[in-house]
């Protein structure tokens, strides 16, 4: 393709210069500034046209970079210009005003387009033109570290093959390997077999086991790119790097381990000689990494009375996290428990579709014709055995009616004490997931600074439900059994429907004088005599008054259930209003909880 393009832009060598600047002025200006931008722009005819016309082939720009149309042209991936300019006697190691050479440069470009844009037969090019192998940019990167730092191998083994040092320094004191140690673990290894120095340190202390083992923890989060840390971390220990080498934060490469919960890295450190310190410790603390303080303790590390405090809080977090399903049932299931036997009300009769309803059932009238058992109605009856119409006695009417209205009645008081109850449950719903709220977020933006790193951890939704099972569920569970025993006291006794129940009696019968004998809760019988029915109509007249006194006990029942829900109601919307009165007195004192907490477990840390 690039002979192609060649072979096309050979038109504009048979121009004299001014001819050729004659014909780039229809589109162009005669300038350093344009020449750039054309090389920028992949205009091959427009470059050979400039050079025709007396343009230097090494001319740059007026901007800030001073690029030149070889840097322009590689920056914007335009290879096939790049190459047409080497051939025209472009110098290869002219630098812009960053001191980035063309190979850096290339090399650097070389990540967005590869081998599609002609970019290694562009690098082969400027090596081959003579471009330094070790020229440096103004922050020190030599064209290695620029391979290095995208990966590039190829490049890299062909400059290390030119005889490239291969510990150079950029000016902070950064190697290539210490480079590849950031992004780069297989690079870093191929390095360290070519003799790459692992100890080799920054003017700050940082190391490259320390770079590798800061950057080693993301494996969790890009295995695909970060999947060869482990073995890299274990090759440079085993080629010697200094585990307890320390940077100017008094960092080791434990620390950092520890800091980010590496627990694999920091058992692969200790059990090469790493020294557990105070520092390591902390990172571990102050991050909530529960394992990496086990084992660092299991080290040997030996603990201070506010690091043990702290270490037993977060155990003790974890212990509870472990038991929080366990915890919620039991919660969930003591306060319904509890709900059940405080607020038990003795509920209205039901009304029965077949007889009128069931506290109790009159005794069935006795058929005339048949001599079997005629249920009572309150509308036309007729024996089921023989069909015989029967007529209900009036006081029975009366009393069956009676009955089923204060049972209708009294359902209708049982809804609205229902409903009673959860406008008074509403709001200790509210405050107790408000506390829950709060507290999630007390752990997530870090208020309190070592709960807050807990969401960095390897397991931090177990602290957080740790936490929440030790404070939230016996907030919630006081609250809601308090209000359980208000309710209790608050709520009347709903009354049921009374039935009178006279005791067994014997009476004379009216048609033949013979005796007729009535069960306890008899009403009607037939003389045993003369087959006569006879009513018991004291008693049914006394049932009677009974259910009509339920009944008004039922409607004011509801009366008063009506207006419990009324006020209520109003309750509901007082305590809402002042949701946002209480939510800024809970945030402050959830956060004083837990340092009474730590400050209690410091204490039995000294014991």
């Amino acid at each position: 393709m690039i002979g192609c393009v060649l072979a096309s832009a050979s038109h504009a060598q048979g121009l004299t210069p001014e001819q050729a600047r004659a014909k780039l002025e229809k589109r162009w200006t005669f300038d350093a500034d344009s020449f750039v931008k054309v090389a920028q722009d992949g205009h091959l005819d427009g470059v050979e046209l400039f050079l025709a016309a007396g343009m230097s082939v090494d001319a740059q720009d007026r901007s800030k970079q001073r690029s030149t149309a070889l840097l322009g042209s590689i920056a914007r991936i335009k290879p096939a210009v790049a190459t047409y300019l080497l051939s025209r006697g472009a110098d290869p190691n002219l630098a812009n005003a960053d001191g980035v050479s063309p190979l850096s440069l290339a090399i650097r470009a070389s990540m967005l387009e590869g081998p599609r844009a002609g970019y290694p037969e562009l690098i082969d090019e400027l090596i081959a033109k003579g471009a330094d192998l070790r020229a440096r940019d103004k922050i020190g990167f030599t064209p290695l570290m620029e391979a290095t730092a995208i990966g590039n191998g190829n490049v890299a083994a062909s400059l290390l093959t030119s005889k490239v040092p291969i510990d150079e320094r950029t000016t902070d004191g950064r190697t290539a390997l210490f480079i590849a140690s950031s992004t780069q673990p297989r690079l870093g290894a191929a390095y360290l077999e070519l003799g790459a120095d692992p100890n080799a340190t920054t003017p700050t202390g940082r190391t490259p086991l320390m770079e590798a083992v800061e950057h080693g923890w993301l494996e969790v989060v890009k295995p695909a790119l970060m999947d060869f840390y482990p073995e890299y971390i274990r090759m440079l220990v085993d080629r010697g790097a200094n585990v307890n080498a320390v940077d100017q934060r008094g960092m080791t490469a434990l620390a950092h381990a520890a800091a980010h919960g590496d627990l694999s890295t920091a058992t692969l450190l200790l059990e090469r000689g790493a020294t557990p310190t105070q520092r390591a410790f902390d990172a571990a603390i102050e991050n909530q990494r529960g394992a990496v303080m086990t084992a660092l303790i299991d080290a040997g590390y030996s603990l201070s009375g506010t690091q043990r405090a702290q270490y037993l809080a977060s155990r003790l977090a974890r212990r509870l996290a472990s038991l929080f399903p366990v915890l919620v049932l039991l919660a969930i299931g003591g306060l319904w428990f509890y709900s059940r036997r405080v607020l038990s009300r003795p509920l209205p009769a039901k009304r029965d579709a077949a007889h009128g309803d069931k506290l109790p059932r009159l005794a069935p009238l006795i058929c005339a014709n048949c001599g079997g058992g005629v249920p009572i109605k309150l509308d036309r009856m007729a024996c089921p055995s023989c069909g015989t119409p029967k007529e209900t006695p009036a006081d029975y009417k009366e009393t069956l009616s009676t009955r089923a209205a204060a049972a209708d009645q009294l359902q209708a008081a049982v809804s609205q004490w229902r409903r009673a109850r959860r406008f008074t449950s509403l709001p200790v719903l509210v405050v107790a997931w408000s506390v829950g709220f709060i507290w999630l977020a007390v752990t997530t933006i870090g208020l309190f600074n070592p709960i807050g790193r807990a969401v960095f951890d390897g397991h931090p939704f177990l602290f957080v439900f740790g936490l929440l099972g030790a404070f939230g569920l016996p907030v919630f569970s006081v609250s809601y059994a308090s209000y359980l025993t208000t309710t209790r006291r608050r709520l009347p006794v709903i009354p049921t429907i009374g039935a009178h129940v006279a005791k067994p009696e014997t009476t004379e019968c009216p048609t033949c004088g013979g005796a007729i004998s009535y069960e306890g809760g008899q009403l009607v019988t037939s003389c045993g005599y003369c087959g006569t029915e006879t009513y018991r109509v004291e008693l049914a007249r006394r049932s009677r008054d009974v259910a009509r006194a339920d009944h008004a006990k039922a409607a004011l029942s509801l009366h008063d259930a009506m207006v419990e829900v009324s006020k209520r109601r109003r309750e509901l919307f007082g305590n809402l209003a002042l949701m946002p009165l209480i939510l800024p007195v809970l945030l402050y004192m959830l956060p004083v909880a837990t340092v009474i907490v730590i400050a209690l477990m410091a204490l039995v840390g000294r014991c």
